[in-house]
């Protein structure tokens, strides 16, 4: 965590991989730490603790040149996904692995 709020600050591409991962403090400490972010792809484990909870809002907000977003595990529901397009403008391709089954078109 020391390392990613000491080089997070002037990261435009994280790409943590297909292996999912523990990051303390979830999208929220991501969003702080890398606020120029631009390209994030992230695996990151639901963890028992609220606080490293996984919320792609958090991204949008913290990281307001997002363009490029592959977030899991997001269960990704309409209000979801109207919330993040509205604070993500800048977004131009969006990977969906988990679509909620109340979504719709």
């Amino acid at each position: 965590l020391r390392a990613l709020a000491w080089l997070g600050r002037r990261l435009l591409t994280l790409d943590l991989g297909a292996v999912a991962i523990r990051v303390w403090g979830g999208t929220r400490t991501i969003a702080a730490c890398c606020p120029l972010l631009q390209r994030l792809c992230a695996q990151l484990c639901q963890q028992s603790d609220p606080r490293d909870a996984v919320d792609p809002v958090d991204i949008a907000r913290g990281c307001s040149d997002i363009q490029d977003l592959d977030l899991a595990p997001v269960d990704w529901g309409n209000k979801i996904v109207e919330d993040f397009t509205t604070q993500a403008p800048g977004l131009r391709r969006l990977v969906l692995r988990h679509v909620a089954l109340d979504a719709t078109a």
